[in-house]
């Protein structure tokens, strides 16, 4: 096979299904695609090679010109000038939308809870509720995503991506949940206190998160039903249970970005699944 003939088939095999499983990529030198059950198509042998352990590293990353764009803004934070760069804003949106789109896919490889959610359900909205706020900007200085089951608003544990020139950063845990949420998270840490400390205590998770304690979350004395020396006490007086990764402009926009958040959702899984098991046994 010529490498135009691998190209055309490459390019073909994108708007077509392998075995029911949607292919999401191409490599622009190299042409390949992967589908969700992790076959890869090598061109040059014309064939297709299953490999369970392979994550994308190329075309998962925003442009430059999306952190751009929200670096003006966050010096213009105006309607006037809002409306006068709308057509920048709705380039930057792509972006951000088929980007959402490609961690989606590479996430649901990892956790399948979250299969069925698409890039609109997932972005949060870059208008600002001002009523009840001392702060009149009518725009937010950020894009973000969460990828929870049942969608955003879903009062489930989930992951989130946060794109903000300087401040961006990904995670997972539940953040802030209503009280009766709370209630239950905070019953299945005492209740199987061992399972989660292996889960938020383990080397890798440290390493790379440091721990899922949010600033300014946390309880003076333990809530009401636990002595103050349970062993879980720790975790007890937590409000919010959150792993959180900082990532700089230059990783955001690098090719390696989708290695570094697969390596993140990896760890962070098992505390999605812990915190909702809690919250769905209950409800049924």
């Amino acid at each position: 096979m010529t490498s135009a003939e691998a190209e055309q088939k490459a390019l073909s095999m994108m708007a077509t299904n392998i075995r029911g499983n949607r292919i999401f990529a191409k490599n622009n030198n190299n042409p390949c695609a992967l589908s969700k059950n992790n076959l890869f198509y090598h061109p040059c042998n014309d064939l297709f090679v299953f490999m369970p352990n392979f994550v994308l590293q190329f075309q998962t990353m925003l442009k430059s010109s999306t952190l751009q764009f929200l670096t003006e803004l966050g010096d213009n934070n105006n309607k006037p000038w809002f409306d006068a760069n709308r057509k920048t804003y709705t380039v930057a949106k792509d972006d951000m939308e088929q980007f959402i789109g490609e961690v989606l896919r590479a996430l649901e490889q990892i956790d399948p809870n979250i299969s069925g959610l698409t890039a609109k359900s997932c972005m949060f909205r870059i208008n600002r509720d001002v009523r009840f706020s001392a702060n009149k900007a009518p725009y937010k200085n950020n894009m973000g995503f969460a990828m929870t089951k049942g969608g955003k608003k879903s009062p489930l544990g989930g992951y989130y991506v946060h794109i903000e020139p300087g401040k961006c950063f990904f995670g997972a845990g539940i953040y802030m949940p209503m009280p009766p949420e709370l209630k239950k998270v905070r019953q299945e840490i005492a209740y199987c206190y061992d399972e989660f400390k292996e889960i938020v205590e383990n080397d890798a998770f440290k390493a790379f998160f440091g721990g899922v304690v949010v600033q300014g979350h946390t309880l003076v004395k333990t809530p009401a039903g636990y002595a103050p020396d349970h062993r879980a006490a720790e975790y007890l007086k937590l409000k919010s249970i959150f792993g959180e990764h900082a990532l700089t402009d230059a990783e955001i926009t690098s090719p390696t970005l989708i290695h570094t958040l697969s390596e993140g959702f990896r760890l962070l899984a098992p505390l999605v699944g812990f915190i909702n098991r809690s919250l769905e046994d209950t409800a049924d």
